[in-house]
């Protein structure tokens, strides 16, 4: 059995301690955005990264967010709840950078996907409540793309045994 109050998770205690903890972590996923949550992840964003396809940086949003700040919220909270993303806020652009001057092949370029800021924020947002959960799920001996462990030191502890 599970009551939700508010933003806090009361859980059934499990017979298994193991299993208990993990529908409740399961259950913290699926919980609406909060607004400090959105919050923090527009301010996470770098200021002057690639625009969206309306050609906004994450800049304008940050620096009107008195005005912004509460349509943002509102539009990421319906959109970030849905199994699915409308039509239009999962639109992007891909750009081709130039990597030197005078480029003449498809190697001289650096392609940029242009993706608008609600669905960075969305995105955002459930990364960093991924990252609050991975760690339960990652096994201690995976080393690569895990924070704070290198990819060759799987090889490397092998090379020792």
């Amino acid at each position: 059995m599970e009551f939700e109050i508010g933003l806090i998770m009361l859980c059934k205690v499990h017979e298994n301690e193991e299993e208990g903890r993990h529908a409740c972590l399961s259950n913290e996923l699926e919980l609406p955005f909060s607004d400090q949550e959105i919050k923090d992840s527009v301010w996470s964003c770098s200021r002057d990264k690639s625009p969206g396809p309306d050609g906004c940086t994450v800049e304008l949003f940050k620096r009107y967010w008195n005005i912004l700040g509460k349509d943002v919220m509102e539009a990421i909270k319906e959109y970030g709840n849905r199994p699915y993303v409308p039509k239009g806020v999962n639109s992007a652009f891909i750009a081709l950078i130039p990597k030197k001057l005078n480029p003449i092949g498809v190697g001289d370029f650096r392609p940029i996907s242009l993706v608008g800021i609600i669905q960075k924020v969305i995105s955002k947002t459930m990364a960093n409540r991924l990252k609050k959960v991975l760690h339960h799920q990652i096994s201690p001996e995976q080393s690569a793309f895990v924070n704070d462990r290198q990819i060759l030191d799987g090889p490397s502890l092998s090379t020792k045994l």
